[in-house]
């Protein structure tokens, strides 16, 4: 029975958080706020607002918790792979279903708010109404192969996840059954991930980070090398990776753009779960209890923020706009999106737990097993 670590719940909730304040500040921001609000994107601290970062840590703890799994058999293989699909599909069914039910009642509202702001990308969701067979086929196939993210938009990483998953499970029987050989199976795991795209990529850079991580002895010396190399990836997001990447690869910098940026900050996240996983006061900061038990819902807090900014708080945002301070209503907003979020991220912990169940009750496993934190 594996042990649950408590300060990746810490490490999550607090990414999941982070994926939430940059859709919030991506949707909200506009030139009517006050000066300071934008102070927190101009210095180090821009981390904080950064999703593909966040990405990077969420995807690196599940490759590493996959890989903690030891799979050793052809039939132990199949049965993971399988249960993996359920595990993604049957709470995302969830999802659609209350979007679908929120487009029916309350109604998707980003549309006007994001032109009222000037925002297109924010007024380019939820532009048509679903019907019964999307909530269907979406969480059924369409996520997963298409990358279909008209139910959520932060949906498009889950695809990634799912296949980079299939890839560490192939990893983890691979070592298990050919031992030091089957380390070389990370050659192509990580050539594979980087064309699914760069979540996959920290998915099975937390795969490696596992195995690696069995090799490294806590104490002082590794809290001093690893809160070292922590403070350089912080670093590296205030601008220094840009000039890096524009010295050293020129033409790919300029031929990727973005896409490169993106690569970048994932693999970011990734090396800071395993600084953070060889930090003995970081570890203990994250695994008190009020910042762990926040992992356990950070699942629905990914799941549920857009649909509740790109409806409740846009819809409270429309009643409200130029009857107040923009910067009131923005943190107003805000706060009303971050308690509402975490309702309906209490209701869907629920639906996880179910589900979780219901898998273990199809495949007949009778050892209680602690839940997967994803």
């Amino acid at each position: 029975m594996r042990k649950r670590i408590e300060y990746f719940d810490g490490l999550k909730a607090a990414a999941c958080l982070g994926v939430l304040l940059t859709h919030f500040a991506g949707a909200f921001r506009n030139y009517q706020l006050h000066g300071s609000v934008y102070w927190i994107n101009d210095n180090i601290l821009r981390i904080l607002l950064d999703g593909d970062f966040q990405i990077g840590i969420f995807a690196c703890i599940s490759g590493w918790l996959l890989m903690m799994k030891g799979i050793g058999s052809v039939k132990e293989t199949l049965k993971e792979a399988a249960k993996r699909y359920l595990r993604f599909l049957i709470p995302v069914f969830f999802v659609c279903l209350a979007v679908f039910i929120i487009d029916k009642t309350a109604g998707f509202h980003n549309g006007e708010a994001g032109g009222m702001l000037s925002n297109g990308w924010f007024a380019s969701y939820y532009q048509k109404s679903f019907t019964a067979v999307d909530v269907i086929m979406s969480p059924l196939i369409r996520i997963w192969i298409f990358a279909d993210d008209s139910f959520n938009g932060p949906f498009w990483m889950l695809s990634q996840l799912l296949f980079a998953s299939f890839i560490v499970i192939l990893i983890s029987f691979a070592v298990n059954r050919l031992k030091r050989w089957g380390y070389l199976s990370f050659i192509p795991a990580f050539i594979l991930s980087y064309h699914i795209g760069y979540a996959a990529l920290a998915c099975v850079l937390g795969a490696f980070f596992c195995l690696a991580g069995k090799h490294i002895k806590e104490g002082i010396w590794s809290d001093v090398v690893f809160s070292l190399i922590m403070v350089i990836t912080v670093s590296m997001f205030y601008g220094l990776y840009e000039k890096l990447l524009i010295k050293i690869l020129p033409k790919v910098y300029i031929s990727t753009g973005g896409n490169m940026s993106g690569y970048f900050k994932a693999v970011s996240g990734a090396v800071f779960v395993l600084s953070v996983s060889n930090i003995r006061f970081m570890k203990k900061a994250l695994s008190v209890k009020p910042v762990s038990m926040g992992g356990k819902y950070s699942f629905g807090i990914y799941c549920f923020h857009w649909p509740v900014i790109c409806s409740f708080s846009s819809m409270l945002f429309l009643r409200l706009y130029g009857s107040m301070d923009y910067t009131g209503l923005y943190f107003l907003l805000l706060t009303f999106t971050l308690l509402l979020t975490a309702a309906f991220a209490y209701l869907f912990s629920f639906a996880e737990r179910w589900s979780a169940s219901a898998v273990k009750l199809l495949f007949r496993e009778k050892k209680k097993i602690p839940e997967d934190q994803k």
